[in-house]
C-alpha cells in the first residue's frame, strides 16, 4: 500500500529542499517566513518519530477511509491494518509519532501515544556525523554529490541489520530480510567506521548461527531453510578487524571456543583427506559456480582458509587457554602453506593454479 506526503500551503511555504537517508528524512522550506521544518527518523520497522516547527501541522488522512480521533491521535484502519499519528504541540514546536501496519487499534494508538519524541534534533544531527567520516575522505574529489549521497543512504540501508540482528543482503527485499554470512566481513569493516555497536551485533548474531557440527550456514533466510551452503572462512578475519578497533571488548575472547570449533569443521569440509589441497564441495558455495569441479584443489579457497587460521592464531594467542585445537589448527596451517608453494605454484606463470586433488 503506497503512502504520500502532502504538502498544505505550498503557496505560502515557498518549495522545499530535502534531505533523505536510510532512516529518516528533512524538509526545509527557506522561503517561508519562520523557516519551516521538519524532521522524521524512523526508530523501528514501521515506527517513525519526527518534529516540526510552527508552521508545519502533521496529520493523518486517506481518500479511501475516514480518521478517527482518539485524544491527540487519528487512527486510520484499512484491511485489517492500522496506522496512527499522535501528535503533540507545545509552543512553536510540535512533536509526532507514526505507528503504521500495527495490527489492533489500541496497540497502534499506544505506540503512536508512548513514541513522542524529545531528541529528534540531537538524533538527527547524530546520524549526520556517522556519516561524516565518508564524506570527508572525498575532499577533493569530482563527484555528483546527490547522486553519491542516494547511493550512500541506500548502501546504509543494506548495511543495516535485520530485525532480528542478522545481516541485510545487498538484494534483499526491504520486506524480505534476509542474512549472508558471507558479507560479515565488508559489513564489519563498514559498521567500524560509522557505529562499532552494530558491528558488535552483526558478529554476535553470525557466531552464533554456528550449528553443533561447526559450520556456519551461508544464508539465513525465510526461503534458505534446511540449507547446507556452507559461508566462506572470514568469520575470524572479522573478529580480528573488532578487536584491533575495540580493544577492550571481551566479545571475541568469548567467541573463541565458537570460532576454533567452525573453522576445524571449516577445514574438515573442504579438505576431508587432510591434505592442504581444499576443494568446493558445492556449486553454490564456490567464487564462480559454472567452474565447480569437487576433484579440482582451489588455490583461492587455500588463501582464504589459511588467513582465517592465522586471525583466529592472532586472536587467541593471548587466551591459550580458550584454544583447545591449536595444534591442529598448526599442521593444517602448515600443509596449506607447503601445498600454495608447491602444488598449487605455477612456476612458469608466478601464480597458483586450480589443480586436480588427485593428478595434474
Amino acid at each position: 500500500r503506497q503512502r504520500q506526503m502532502c504538502i498544505r500551503d505550498r503557496d505560502t511555504l515557498g518549495t522545499p529542499e530535502v534531505r533523505t537517508l536510510a532512516n529518516g528524512f528533512e524538509l526545509y522550506f527557506p522561503g517561508s517566513s519562520e523557516s519551516a521544518c521538519i524532521r522524521c527518523l524512523m526508530s523501528a520497522e514501521g515506527h517513525w518519530q519526527g518534529q516540526a516547527n510552527i508552521e508545519l501541522h502533521p496529520s493523518l488522512f486517506s481518500p479511501e477511509v475516514e480518521a478517527n480521533e482518539v485524544g491527540n491521535t487519528r487512527v486510520l484502519e484499512k484491511d485489517g491494518r492500522v496506522s496512527a499519528l499522535a501528535v503533540d504541540r507545545d509552543g512553536s514546536q510540535t512533536r509526532f509519532c507514526l505507528c503504521v501496519d500495527a495490527d489492533d487499534t489500541d496497540g497502534a494508538t499506544t505506540r503512536a501515544q508512548s513514541g513522542l519524541p524529545d531528541d529528534i534534533d540531537l538524533r538527527w544531527e547524530r546520524e549526520l556525523s556517522l556519516r561524516e567520516p565518508f564524506w570527508s575522505g572525498l575532499t577533493g574529489l569530482d563527484v555528483h554529490a546527490e547522486v553519491l549521497r542516494t547511493a550512500l543512504e541506500t548502501l546504509v540501508y543494506h548495511l543495516e541489520p535485520t530485525p532480528d540482528g542478522g545481516l541485510r543482503s545487498a538484494t534483499a527485499l526491504p520486506k524480505l530480510p534476509t542474512s549472508t554470512a558471507n558479507a560479515i566481513h565488508p559489513l564489519v569493516q563498514a559498521w567500524l567506521t560509522i557505529d562499532p555497536t552494530v558491528a558488535a551485533r552483526l558478529l554476535e548474531h553470525t557466531i552464533a548461527g554456528i550449528r553443533d557440527d561447526g559450520i556456519l550456514p551461508a544464508n539465513d533466510a525465510p526461503d534458505a531453510e534446511g540449507t547446507d551452503e556452507m559461508a566462506w572462512p572470514a568469520l575470524a578475519q572479522a573478529c580480528r578487524l573488532y578487536q584491533e578497533a575495540v580493544p577492550d571488548s571481551d566479545l571475541v575472547t568469548r567467541s573463541l571456543p565458537a570460532l576454533g570449533h567452525h573453522l576445524l569443521a571449516t577445514a574438515g569440509r573442504v579438505d576431508p583427506d587432510h591434505r592442504g589441497l581444499p576443494a568446493w564441495s558445492s556449486p553454490d558455495e564456490c567464487f564462480i559456480p559454472d567452474a565447480f569441479d569437487e576433484h579440482v584443489a582451489s588455490p583461492a579457497l587455500a588463501t582464504m582458509l589459511l588467513r582465517e587460521i592465522l586471525a583466529f592464531q592472532d586472536l587467541s594467542a593471548t587466551h591459550p587457554e580458550e584454544d583447545p585445537h591449536a595444534a591442529e589448527l598448526e599442521s593444517i596451517r602448515d600443509r596449506l602453506l607447503a601445498n600454495l608453494s608447491t602444488s598449487l605454484w605455477d612456476e612458469d606463470n608466478g601464480i597458483c593454479l586450480d589443480r586436480y586433488i588427485d593428478g595434474d
